[in-house]
C-alpha cells in the first residue's frame, strides 16, 4: 500500500515542481492514468486504447468497457477514477478539445499540435515506468521473488480487493479474469477464514435445532 501511495505522491511532486507546459501536461496525464490503473485494476498495457466513449457513469461507479485477450468485460472505477476523468476533461477543454463532443478520442492523447508518430499507449506506459523506477520499484521483488513492474499495480488492486473481502467471483469478472486464474495466482491458500460456521455443533433436524 505504501509503495502505491509513494508513486502517486512522486508524480504529484513532479507535476507541482515543473513550470514546463509540456512536462506539466505529461505529468497530469500520467497521474490520471496511474490513478485509473490502481482504482480499476485494468491491465496497464491498454490495447486497444482506452477511449472516452468506453467510460460510462452508472450511479456511484464508472463502468469501463474493455476488450482484451479475446474477452470482453466491464471494469469498474469509483471516486478516484471520476476525479481523474474530471482533471483530464478540464485540461483538454483548456486546450480547445471538448472530449464530450469528441468521445472517440483516446483517453490519453497528444496535444493537437503534436505531430511525432508516437502512440499514446507507448508514451504513457514509458512515463509511468520511469516513475516506478525513480521510486525504486525495479530494484525490489515481492515475497515470492517476482519483480515489481507496471503490472504490479493491477496485482495490488486485485489483492487489496481480496483483503477487503470483496467476492472473488465479482473481482474476477470485473478485471477480465476467469475465477480459476484468480484462484491460481491471487487467492492466498495459506490464509485462514475469518469466520467459520460451527456446522458440526449445531444442526437442524425436522425444523428443530439439535445440539450435538
Amino acid at each position: 500500500h505504501e509503495m502505491i501511495k509513494q508513486v502517486e505522491e512522486h508524480i504529484v511532486e513532479k507535476l507541482n515542481n515543473t513550470t514546463h507546459a509540456g512536462f506539466k501536461r505529461t505529468y497530469t496525464q500520467a497521474l490520471c492514468l496511474y490513478r485509473i490503473w490502481f482504482d480499476t485494476g485494468i491491465r496497464p498495457w491498454t490495447a486497444p486504447s482506452l477511449r472516452w466513449c468506453d467510460f460510462e457513469e452508472q450511479g456511484d461507479m464508472i463502468i469501463i468497457r474493455r476488450r482484451e485477450k479475446g474477452k470482453r468485460y466491464h471494469a469498474q472505477g469509483g471516486a478516484i477514477t471520476r476525479e481523474a476523468l474530471r482533471d483530464l476533461r478540464k485540461m483538454y477543454l483548456a486546450e480547445g478539445t471538448n472530449v464530450r463532443m469528441n468521445n472517440t478520442l483516446p483517453l490519453i492523447h497528444h496535444h493537437k499540435n503534436y505531430r511525432k508518430p508516437y502512440k499514446q499507449i507507448n508514451k504513457f506506459h514509458a512515463t509511468i515506468t520511469k516513475m516506478l523506477k525513480e521510486c525504486g520499484w525495479f530494484d525490489m521483488t515481492d515475497v515470492e521473488g517476482r519483480k515489481y513492474r507496471n503490472h504490479s499495480i493491477r496485482k495490488w488492486h486485485i489483492n487489496a480487493s481480496i483483503d477487503a473481502e470483496e467476492c472473488p467471483f465479482d473481482i474476477a469478472k470485473r478485471v477480465g479474469h476467469t475465477y480459476a486464474t484468480l484462484e491460481l495466482f491471487y487467492l492466498n491458500k495459506k490464509g485462514k477464514q475469518k469466520v467459520k460456521a460451527d456446522l458440526w455443533q449445531t444442526t437442524k433436524i425436522g425444523g428443530n435445532e439439535k445440539v450435538i
